[in-house]
Order: C-alpha cells, then sequence, then structure tokens
C-alpha cells in the first residue's frame, strides 16, 4: 500500500490530539468526584441529618461541594500543563442543557421599539402607521424590520420627511435636518445592529457575573436574535429578569448618609403607628440601645438611648419587633465605632445595609405614602441598592438625589464614548478610564464641581453614582472638578486579581452604554437537573447497546473482516469525540444520536467495501488483488453517497438553531472521521496482515452465500411498487388535509411542560385541573393539551396557550405559579423532573419558514448533485421523486398514528431534522444503486436495459441490506432504551431508514428506467 508510513504518522498525530482535547474532561471528572466524596464526608457529620429534606439534603450537599471547589479551584490539576480545574473546565466536552440540566433562552431585540426611541416617541400618526404596518409585514416575510419599515414609510409619505420624525435638539448630531429618507434608514441599520451587539455584550458582562458554568452566548445569523444557554440554572425568575433588563447606564448625584439618618430611622414610629394602628409597645425596661440623630445644620451627632427591641426575645416576639420597628428590623444603619464606644455615622453614601431577603421589603417600607411624607423630600428621592453584597452578605442602600423634573439623571450613558481598564501610574491601583462626548463633557464637569464644593469641611469631596439596571455598580468619590471628559475610577478594596477583573467589567458596561430598546424573551427551555441525569443514562444505555450489536453483527457476517470494522469504529468513535472536544461543541441529546446514527452510517463503507472484495473473491482473484480492485471500485460510490449526506448536514447546520445544530455537527464531523477510519485505516490493517502472510476472511461459513445469485424482479413489478407507494401517498395526504399533524409549540407557538408526579395519574383529572386554572382574563379558556409519556403513567406533557399574547414583564412568573396551583390539586409532583418550553408566535412561524426551506433547498441542491454526477437528468429526477416520496410517506404516517401510537408524534425542529436525516439517508441508498447502474451499463453487459438495471439492482442488494439493517438496528436501539424526549426522532429515523431502502429500490431506479429510451428489442 503506498503512503501507508504518511497515514500511519498521521493517525498517530491525530489519536495523540483526541487524547489530549478529551483528557480535560477525565481530570475535571476526576476532581470533581472527589468534591462530590468531600461533601459526602461533609454531609454525615452534620447534626440531625436524618431529619432533613432531601430537598434540604441535596442543598447541603451541593454547598459542600462548591466549596471544595472553590478552595481547591486553582491549585495545579494537570500535571504536564499546571492547568487548574477552572481552565480544564473551560477546555472539557461539554454536555448540552439536556444532559446537564439548565435554561435555554433566546433573545429578540426589540428594534421597532429602538426606532420608537430614536423618534423620542413621536406621536405622528404617519409615523405611527408605518411602524404598525411593518411590525405586520414582518409576520410573512425574512426581511430586516428597518427595511419594511423605509417600505412601508415609503408608501404613504413624500421623501424627505423622514428626518423631521427624528431631528431634535437631543438627536442633532445623529440625525441632521438636511438626511435624506435613505440617509436615516441607513443611519436606523446601524443603530439596529448596534443595538444588537451592544445586547451581545452586555448579556456576556451579565452572565459572566451570574456565576454560571460553561455559559453560550451566541448571536442567531441573519436575526435580531440572541441565544443563552445557561447549564445548571435553577432560578429562572432571577435568569429572565437579568436577561430581560434594558441595561441602562445613569450617573446620578448622591445624599449623604448623615443627610438622611434622622430622616430615614426617625420613620419607625410613622410606619408603626400606620402599617398597625393597633398595636401598643409594652414596656420592656432594660435592655437599651443607641438611637442616632444628627443636626442637619451642624452635622452633630447626638446618641439618644431607646429601647432596643432587637434584644428583647424575652419580652417580645418577632412579630411584636415587626411592629414595634418596621424599618429598623430589616435596615442597618452605616455607622462606626471609633473608640468601640460611641457610634458615629459614616461620612458615606451609603445610608445602610440589608440582607438579600429583605431587599424588596426594605424598598416597600421607604416608598410607602406615610413614609414619603415624613421624609419631607417628595420627589427628590430615589434609593437604589448597590450591586455588590458585603463580607457578611448585606447589601449597601444608597439616596439617589432626583434634581430634574423629567425624574432622570442629568447623565447617562449615551455620553460616554470610550472606557478602559488601567493602572495609576502614581500608586499603581487598578482603575478604569472613560471618556465622554462634547455636551456629556459639560454636564460631567457641572456635576463634579458640585460634588468636590467649596466649603473646605466633610461635606465636600461627595460621591456619584454608576448606576446599572437600577443597581449602583460603583460611587467614587469626586476629589477634583473634571473639565475635559476624562475622568477615572479607582478600583479598591480587593485584591489585584478581582480588581482587575471587576475594572474590565465595569470598562465594558461604560462602553455598552445604555441599549435603546429591550430584548423579548420568545424561546425558552428549562431542564431540571434530574431530567439531565435519566437522558444522559438512557443516552449511554442506547449507545453502548447500538455499539455492541453492531461490532458482534459484523464480526458475525464478515468474520476477520469484520473485526477489522471493528476497530476501525471504535477508533472513529474516539476520533469524533476527540474532534467535538477540540472545537468545543456542546454533547447534546440529539448530538448523542448523531453519534449512534454516525456509527450505523459508518458501517457502510465497510460494507461496500467487503462486497466488491467478495465479489472479486469469486470471481477468482487472490486476496491481494481482491482488495485492491474492491477498495478502487467502492471508492466512487462512498464518495457520492457521503457528500450527498453531508449536503444535507449542512442545510441543517444552517437552518437549524440550538441541538439540532449539535446533532448537524456530530454528523458533519463523522462522516470524514468515517471516511479516514473506514478506507485507510482499514487499508494499513489490511496491508500489515498481507505482508505478514496471515489470513484475512470476508465471509463466515453461514454468510458466505448470502444474496449471492438473487433475481428479483424490481423492474418488470415497478407498476406494482408504484400502486403500493400511491396508496401509502394518498392515505398520508387525506389524513395531512383532514387530522392534520401535531404541531409542537415549535410551530404553533406556546408553552410545554414536562411534569412527573409522585403516583400515576388520570390524563382527564390534569385537563379538568388546567381548565379550572388556566384561564385568560377576558374569561375565555385557554387551550390547553395533555399527553403522558413514558410507560410508567406518572409523567406528563402539558401543552398549553395561556397568556400567550401577555407581554407584561412577568408573565413568566405568573403562569408558573398558576401552574403550581393547577398540578397540586392533581398530586403531589417532582419539581426537580420539570421540563418547560415556551416558543412566541413570531418565532414560530420563523422555525416554520426555515424547516420548509431547508427541506426544499435540500431536495434542489442534492437534485443537481445528481444530475452533475451522473450527467443524465433522469437520474436527477428519480432520485428528486424519491426523496419527495419519502418525505410525504414519513408525513402522512406521523398524521395517521398520531394520537395511536403510545409516544409522542409532535412536529418540532427535532422531526425537521429527522426528515432530513432521512432525505441524506435515502440519497446514499439511491446513489450507491445509481452508481452500480451506472457501471453495468457502461460495461454494456447482456440483456436490455431494463435486464442490466435489475441484474445491478440485485447486485446491491447485499450491502442495501447489511446497511440499512445495521442503521435499523442502531435506531432501534436508541427507540428502546433511550430518552422518551426523542422517542419520535428515532421512530421518524427508523421509519425514513425503511422508506429510503424501498424508494432507492423500487421508485428513483424503475423511474429511471421508465424515463430512459427503451432500447429493448420490439416484438
Amino acid at each position: 500500500m503506498q503512503n501507508r508510513s504518511a497515514i500511519i504518522i498521521f493517525t498517530i498525530l491525530l489519536a495523540l490530539a483526541c487524547l489530549y482535547s478529551l483528557s480535560f474532561s477525565w481530570f475535571t471528572s476526576s476532581f470533581e468526584a472527589e468534591a462530590a466524596e468531600h461533601a459526602e464526608y461533609k454531609l454525615d457529620s452534620v447534626a440531625q441529618m436524618d431529619q432533613l429534606s432531601a430537598t434540604e439534603e441535596d442543598s447541603i450537599r451541593e454547598y459542600y461541594q462548591t466549596q471544595f471547589i472553590r478552595q481547591n479551584g486553582n491549585e495545579p490539576l494537570y500535571p504536564v500543563v499546571g492547568l487548574n480545574y477552572y481552565d480544564c473546565e473551560a477546555q472539557e466536552l461539554k454536555k448540552g442543557l439536556d444532559l446537564e440540566g439548565g435554561m435555554s433562552v433566546t433573545l429578540e431585540v426589540s428594534v421597532p421599539d429602538m426606532v420608537r426611541n430614536l423618534a423620542n416617541n413621536s406621536r405622528s400618526s404617519s409615523f405611527q402607521e408605518a411602524l404598525n404596518k411593518a411590525k405586520e409585514l414582518q409576520k410573512s416575510s425574512d426581511d430586516p424590520y428597518i427595511d419594511l419599515f423605509a417600505q412601508a414609510w415609503a408608501e404613504g409619505n413624500e421623501p424627505g420627511r423622514l428626518v423631521q420624525v427624528f431631528h431634535s435638539r437631543d438627536t442633532k448630531e445623529k440625525f441632521p435636518n438636511d438626511l435624506t429618507d435613505e440617509q436615516v434608514i441607513e443611519i436606523l441599520k446601524e443603530e439596529a445592529e448596534a443595538a444588537v451587539s451592544n445586547t451581545e455584550k452586555i448579556l456576556r458582562t451579565r452572565i459572566d457575573k451570574f456565576g454560571v458554568t460553561q455559559p453560550t452566548i451566541q448571536r442567531q445569523q441573519f436575526t435580531d436574535r440572541i441565544l443563552v444557554e445557561l447549564p445548571g440554572a435553577k432560578d429562572k425568575d432571577r435568569v429572565r429578569k437579568m436577561l430581560k433588563s434594558t441595561a441602562n447606564l445613569e450617573f446620578w448625584e448622591v445624599y449623604n448618609n448623615r443627610d438622611l439618618a434622622n430622616a430615614i430611622f426617625g420613620l419607625d414610629t410613622v410606619l408603626s403607628k400606620t402599617l398597625y394602628p393597633d398595636f401598643v409597645m409594652p414596656d420592656l425596661g432594660q435592655p437599651t440601645r443607641d438611637s442616632i440623630t444628627v443636626d442637619v445644620e451642624t452635622g452633630d451627632t447626638t446618641i439618644l438611648q431607646i429601647p432596643d427591641t432587637t434584644q428583647a426575645p424575652v419580652q417580645l416576639t418577632p412579630e411584636e419587633q415587626k411592629k414595634a420597628a418596621p424599618l429598623t428590623t430589616l435596615l442597618r444603619p452605616n455607622v462606626f465605632s471609633p473608640d468601640g464606644q460611641a457610634l458615629q455615622l459614616a461620612n458615606s453614601p451609603v445610608v445602610g445595609y440589608a440582607s438579600e431577603e429583605d431587599l424588596d421589603a426594605v424598598l416597600n417600607l421607604l416608598r410607602s405614602e406615610a413614609a414619603v411624607n415624613a421624609m419631607g423630600y417628595g420627589d427628590r428621592l430615589q434609593f437604589a441598592w448597590g450591586s455588590e453584597s458585603t463580607d457578611d452578605g448585606l447589601r449597601p442602600l444608597y439616596a439617589l438625589k432626583v434634581l430634574q423634573r423629567n425624574g432622570r439623571p442629568k447623565l447617562d450613558g449615551n455620553s460616554i464614548v470610550d472606557a478602559r481598564q488601567d493602572f495609576d501610574q502614581v500608586t499603581g491601583s487598578v482603575v478604569v478610564n472613560m471618556t465622554m462626548n462634547s455636551e456629556g463633557t459639560k454636564i460631567w464637569k457641572a456635576m463634579t464641581e458640585e460634588a468636590v464644593g467649596n466649603v473646605g469641611d466633610d461635606t465636600d469631596n461627595q460621591s456619584i453614582a454608576i448606576v446599572l439596571d437600577s443597581l449602583v455598580y460603583s460611587a467614587p468619590v469626586v476629589n477634583s472638578v473634571i473639565p475635559n471628559g476624562s475622568s477615572v475610577i479607582t478600583m479598591g478594596g480587593q485584591d489585584q486579581e478581582s480588581a482587575l477583573r471587576e475594572a474590565k467589567d465595569l470598562a465594558n458596561l461604560l462602553k455598552a452604554g445604555s441599549l435603546p430598546a429591550p430584548a423579548n424573551i420568545v424561546d425558552e427551555q428549562i431542564i431540571g437537573p434530574s431530567l439531565g441525569k435519566e437522558n444522559i443514562d438512557k443516552g449511554m444505555m442506547s449507545f453502548a447497546i447500538a455499539l455492541m450489536v453492531i461490532l458482534l453483527y459484523m464480526i458475525f457476517y464478515y468474520r476477520g473482516a469484520g473485526v477489522v470494522s471493528d476497530i476501525a469504529l471504535v477508533a472513529n468513535m474516539f476520533f469524533l469525540l476527540g474532534a467535538l472536544a477540540s472545537i468545543k461543541a456542546s454533547l447534546t441529546l440529539p448530538g448523542i444520536a448523531g453519534i449512534i446514527l454516525t456509527i450505523g452510517m459508518a458501517v457502510d463503507a465497510n460494507v461496500l467495501i467487503f462486497e466488491r472484495v467478495k465479489e472479486e473473491l469469486r470471481a477468482g482473484a487472490g486476496i491481494n488483488a481482491a482488495i485492491k480492485k474492491g477498495y478502487q471500485k467502492a471508492y466512487s460510490a462512498i464518495i457520492d453517497a457521503n457528500i450527498t449526506t453531508l449536503l444535507t448536514a449542512v442545510i441543517l447546520l444552517f437552518f437549524g438553531t440550538g441541538p439540532i445544530k449539535g446533532f448537524a455537527t456530530t454528523l458533519i464531523i463523522g462522516i470524514f472521521t468515517s471516511l479516514f477510519a473506514a478506507i485507510f485505516l482499514t487499508r494499513v490493517i489490511f496491508s500489515f496482515r498481507l505482508d505478514q502472510k496471515k489470513s484475512i476472511s470476508f465471509y463466515g461459513k453461514a454468510t458466505q452465500n448470502w444474496f449471492v445469485n438473487t433475481a428479483y424482479k424490481f423492474i418488470p413489478r415497478r407498476k406494482i411498487f408504484y400502486a403500493i407507494s400511491g396508496i401509502i401517498i394518498i392515505g398520508g395526504l387525506s389524513s395531512l388535509m383532514t387530522r392534520g399533524l401535531d404541531l409542537g409549540v415549535d410551530f404553533a407557538g406556546g408553552r410545554t411542560y414536562i411534569v412527573e408526579f409522585n403516583e400515576e395519574v388520570d390524563i382527564e383529572t390534569v385537563n379538568v385541573a388546567l381548565d379550572e386554572t388556566f384561564v385568560e382574563a377576558d374569561g375565555k379558556q385557554a387551550g390547553n393539551q395533555v399527553k403522558k409519556i413514558g410507560g410508567t403513567g406518572r409523567k406528563v406533557k402539558i401543552t398549553t396557550n395561556y397568556m400567550m399574547s401577555d407581554e407584561s414583564e412577568d408573565v413568566d412568573s405568573r403562569v408558573d405559579a398558576q401552574l403550581a396551583v393547577a398540578l397540586d390539586k392533581v398530586g403531589p409532583y417532582s419539581t426537580d423532573s420539570l421540563e418547560s418550553k415556551k416558543v412566541a408566535p413570531t418565532i414560530s412561524d420563523d422555525f416554520k419558514t426555515k424547516a420548509s426551506q431547508a427541506v426544499l433547498f435540500s431536495l434542489l441542491v442534492i437534485f443537481l448533485y445528481i444530475f452533475f454526477r451522473f450527467r443524465k437528468w433522469q437520474f436527477g429526477f428519480g432520485a428528486l421523486v424519491a426523496m419527495a416520496h419519502d418525505v410525504l410517506v414519513v408525513l402522512g404516517l406521523f398524521s395517521i398514528f398520531w394520537g395511536v401510537l403510545p409516544f409522542s408524534l409532535e412536529i418540532d425542529q427535532a422531526f425537521i431534522a429527522a426528515i432530513l436525516t432521512v432525505v441524506g439517508y435515502s440519497i446514499n441508498d439511491t446513489v450507491v444503486v445509481f452508481d452500480r447502474i451506472r457501471e453495468y451499463l457502461n460495461d454494456r453487459r447482456g440483456g436490455g436495459r431494463k435486464k442490466v438495471i435489475n441484474d445491478a439492482l440485485n447486485s446491491t442488494l447485499s450491502r442495501t441490506v447489511n446497511t440499512s439493517l445495521s442503521t435499523f438496528i442502531v435506531l432501534f436501539m436508541i427507540f428502546m432504551f433511550g430518552s422518551d424526549s426523542i422517542k419520535g426522532f428515532t421512530f421518524a429515523l427508523m421509519v425514513g431508514v425503511i422508506v429510503g431502502t424501498y424508494s432507492s429500490l423500487c421508485i428513483a431506479t424503475p423511474l429511471v428506467v421508465d424515463l430512459s429510451k427503451d432500447d429493448e428489442p420490439k416484438k
């Protein structure tokens, strides 16, 4: 064999690269196992552990695991390269949400809102009409919203008037008065692009601070959508709030702690009387506590002694303490004791501290009518929490000065031109340098002048708060006037590494500025951790069983050659996983299905080669010549078959989203690794065996004569096949027109929930509970559907369109709360295993469009390839009809058996992936058959065209049956032992394998005969 040494060297290098890529997962798994052992050890030492609930036990276990990782995560873990746990974790093969559990969200930047904001919410009727019309056009068009807005505006307005909508005193630099309509549209396009990019930046910054392991933030091509995946995320309300917030950056002047102490901490009496008018304070006597008052004129502090309600647990119950001092039981004053005895108010912008669970309660008290009237500041005061907690877990409270009539700050993020992390040249401290535009420079100078002051006492050098999304990110003290718009924020109170990280985050936030448009959640999926574990267990079981069945079958059928094929197959799996790890792909449930499908399809190349070798051996060739000719004759069919499968996988990658992209990625990589392993590795092994004069067997006694000299009449009976297919397709089309398909939320919009009850439940009981609970605001009944999934009778899938038209901020939380009410009526259920998905109607329309485009485009591309490859339109048309036949049969069967079979036949994105895979498999089989037909016709074998083609079909039966059978067995293993969530997906693939094999032999080839010129001798 030529170039054998080069192939061996390449194989070794490839194996080492894959081993290195996969080694990170081994190190992280070992470390996490050690953390789990530590957690179990610590858990055993917990007092009264037998009294803990399962949820409490899991929470404590997770705490100890996290603590172990934090304490040891920075220690060297990978000895050769010196990487720690966090470095290895970033490089390991990631698990997708369906295996890890977590939350996946697709956000869509609201470009219409951005356009409305840029026009300062203009009330122009022509502008509003254009906005609304463009939004309607968007439902049936893939064009960007700005293009549709331009079209709508041009239809109802004279040229040149558009700038009048956007030009104002605040926007005159961006929209000069002399712009044409085309120039305004170009600016709007730039702003829309910037809005999406800024959203992506801010989301990355927020998610990095959110503490999620290995998050994914990816902008979807040609759309205003951003995909966010958060493995392990559990607090879905917090995630929603974090992602949907508009990200407003603002600069506020602040009140000093000494200015507000009397006003804030004198509210207890007022709030107690207002909230609890019937409460009478008991005479507690001792002990007492210090009450702080400040003289506003002089700043002098006075300490008064009052009954200490917090230190009198015997006399006062917690409820009485809350009634006696509603505010100070929750909000701690910002004081310090220089001599260890007397308390003084801190000269600080922080006016108090509260624990995380009390934040909302404190703000509700401070914003109450009684508190606002008592303090006397009216609408000139606004409270905001700090973004970070102190070391003891308390959040600082700031009081912002509202000095403008519109309630807005004097300066916001739109004035920031640049911001970057740097170092102070004198002290070496970590700083952030920021630069503003001309208008911002003027405002910033005035604000810093005010903050610096000129009195010469401790009222000078006040702070200015940097507020992002209503949280104070930083409140630096202003020591000098900043006249040029360039200023420095010093990062203090932390180690150098933390200060650098915080400074970079702050610089990114300052550069991003405030978004001109909100981001709406249009697609959301939540998978509970226990369901992820179940998916892993079932996925790995189906993988192991499928692999074992194929390995044994190849040995049974091809004996020694089967062993060589198995070696190549195992190597193929190793290369495939190593390649996935090296490109940092996520392994998902459809990805595992893609790997298992690759196993079945990888066998095809070896089957093609081995069947060719067997033909040469039967023709009398020696083993050396038979192997050489077998490989040569199989190359054409192997290359053609894999290229057509590759084309469908690429189309799937282009049109698919989320897990479907993972399936396509796995399939594409699997095609290349399969080709390398099946062609080159097996050839090298055979070459070594031949050099050592060792025997090589390609069949056993039982299989030696299987499919030899078959003479089934495919062509003479083609009309029977046409009739059978016609009946099935007509029946399927009738069902499609009458019953339709079970459209999932991907295509119909809505919400789905997978819930597992503790005991078997009745579907009708769940339906009644939902109907009673899911009632729209206008009194109409929401559309609900409940299906049982799995074999236990405890797990159900709920689909509903409840409140899908509600666009309020907290709609998702309200729906979740109502669902909990409905489920509680049915019985106890596991919240850990709950899975949910939401798809807005707008994105479901896009899914439909993309799905149709993907299927039609794949049919067209493959027709063109077949036409180009075989140089005859009859081959291309026959393949096209066969593929369309397969698609129609699968769709028809899904319609006919919807509700009949004991598993879901829902049409979702995974089903489209299955359809395209069926198309790829079908054309794979068809190409192999066509290749043999072309060979027989070129050899001018005896008999007419029909006989030659029929003989060619019979000669491929061994390969066709072996490949189809092995692929079907693999899919059947997934179907039997895999997760319930992909049963419909694998069922579609199983049907596709059967139908694809049938159409190649009985539809595509007979059509080539009927469309070609008949050269049979006439009787």
